[in-house]
């Protein structure tokens, strides 16, 4: 199956020999959140992160499926304590 991924911000980087900001991605078919992350190389724990897929906020243990449309947002801390 095929998703189309998304990366924003600095999440583009962790890409080996590219800078794509969307692209398609092939995984087995019933793949989780959490296989297409380490596929990826991207292997920040879930509270770094906002997950969306198809416009809904989604978690590490969620579904794949082929034709899925995914953003994945780093969490972003600033101010100070």
């Amino acid at each position: 199956m095929y998703v189309t991924v998304q990366l924003h911000t600095v999440l583009r980087n962790k890409l080996e020999a590219s800078n794509k900001r969307t692209f398609e991605h092939k995984l087995p078919e019933n793949s989780r959140m959490a296989e297409l992350l380490h596929s990826l190389k991207i292997d920040l724990p879930e509270e770094a992160l906002l997950i969306v897929i198809n416009g809904k906020i989604a978690s590490f243990e969620t579904i794949l499926k082929d034709g899925d449309k995914i953003d994945i947002i780093p969490a972003i801390a600033g101010g100070e304590e």
